[in-house]
Formats: structure tokens, sequence, C-alpha cells
């Protein structure tokens, strides 16, 4: 009867909740579901047994010199996530960046933004002549005090770089921005991160190179690879999403 009873009580404990709201590591036969896919051409993304972070496949997101508009506002290859219903949001995904397709380039591009209204992100996670930046802005009205820009040091090629945020969106003094790459935290930033008066943000992955809407760079391909991204509420830990 003792045996029984730890038993029912097992099965009455109550089961815990998952924090991840989403997670693709491409090895199911849908790959992006329920993602708005903006791509262009069909080497703008592909999914690739080669280089992997976890399992057996990984995302290939690739833009080209002279490839089409993929949306009104530019020429890119991303993946765009559903509005933020809630302030506080966990947000990883690891990216490898091969030498061969992703040569340094004195222009900037986006791997990684939250938009919440008109033009330029006000958080996004840059490449700019080969290191990692990530800047944070809000009121554009501002000017000079608009921009906080964090270096994230060289991009190391040909490696996977695990990276975890931690936000609350705001254009208050209560946002918060907290950044780790492979569990060392490189960023503790409080303070607002959201364009002031505006809906709540929506996360992008992938490449966004805007000047290729008006002009040639040094470089004519961009191609990096991603792999287990997540995204959680605000009861997530970072090792959920490590």
């Amino acid at each position: 009867m003792v045996g029984t009873s730890n038993v029912v009580g097992q099965q009455n404990k109550p089961q815990k909740t998952s924090p991840l709201l989403y997670e693709e590591n491409f090895e199911k036969s849908e790959k992006l579901k329920g993602l708005h896919k903006q791509f262009a051409t069909p080497h703008a993304f592909e999914v690739v047994t080669e280089p992997v972070f976890e399992g057996k496949y990984a995302g290939k997101f690739e833009l080209r010199y002279g490839d089409p508009r993929a949306t009104k506002s530019g020429r890119r290859s991303e993946i765009l996530f559903p509005q933020v219903e809630e302030k506080e949001r966990w947000y990883a995904f690891s990216v490898f960046f091969p030498k061969d397709g992703y040569a340094d380039d004195e222009d900037s591009e986006i791997i990684s933004q939250w938009h919440n209204c008109c033009g330029t992100p006000t958080l996004s996670l840059r490449n700019v002549n080969g290191r990692l930046n990530l800047r944070v802005g809000h009121d554009r009205k501002l000017k000079g005090r608009y921009w906080q820009n964090f270096d994230f040091g060289p991009v190391k090629k040909d490696n996977w770089m695990r990276y975890v945020f931690h936000i609350i969106h705001s254009d208050g003094p209560d946002g918060l921005v907290e950044v780790w790459r492979d569990g060392e935290k490189l960023v503790s930033y409080q303070g607002p991160n959201m364009e002031k008066g505006n809906d709540l943000p929506r996360w992008k992955v992938g490449i966004y190179k805007s000047t290729w809407d008006e002009k040639a760079t040094k470089v004519s391909l961009r191609k990096i690879y991603f792999d287990l991204i997540k995204l959680a509420g605000p009861s997530a830990t970072l090792e959920d999403l490590l």
C-alpha cells in the first residue's frame, strides 16, 4: 500500500510548465512554423547538415548583393517572430560565421534585431568590420544621446557561439538588457531600449544589410548559420536557454 500511495502522490504532483514559447532546432519536418519568412530567393534559406551546433541540422541564411528585396523596407534574409505580449522575454540562438562566405566588411549588417517602430531598430546585434556590436537606443529625438554601443569583440570565424538575451522591453527606466555568450555575461544595461510611445517589438533573426539597398560594398556575399533558436517567457532562467 505504501508503494501505491507514493505512485499516486507522484501522479498528482503538479508538472512544471516549460517557460519556452518557441524552439527551432531544424530537426522537425516542418521548419520555421508560425514565423514570417522574409526570403526573396531560393538561396536565402536552406536547412543543412553541416555545420551544426546540436543534432543533425542547422539553418543557413544567405544574402547576395543584387538580390531582390524580400520586403518593401530592404534586402534581407530574416525570420520574423510574432509581437511579444509581455515586456519581459528571453531569447537565444547559436550562430556560426564561416570564413568562406563571411569576409569582413567596413559596412555593418544586422544579425538579430528587436523592432517596434519605424526606421532603424532600437535594439540590434550587428557585425561591423569583423566585430560584433550590440546597439541600444530609444527616443530618437534625443539625437546624440540616442545610441549606446557595446563591443563584443572580434567575430570568431568557423566557431559556434551561443548568445542568450534577457530583455525587459521598455521606453522607460525599468528597461533591461542582459546578454551572455557561451555562458559568460557580456552586458547588463538598465534603461530604455525601445522607441518611445509605441507597441512592444518583434524579434528578427537572420541577415539585413541596408546599404545594399543603395550601393555596393567591398563584399558581395553574407552567409551565416543559426541553430537552436529559443524564445521564452519571464519565468525562464539562463539554464533554460543554454
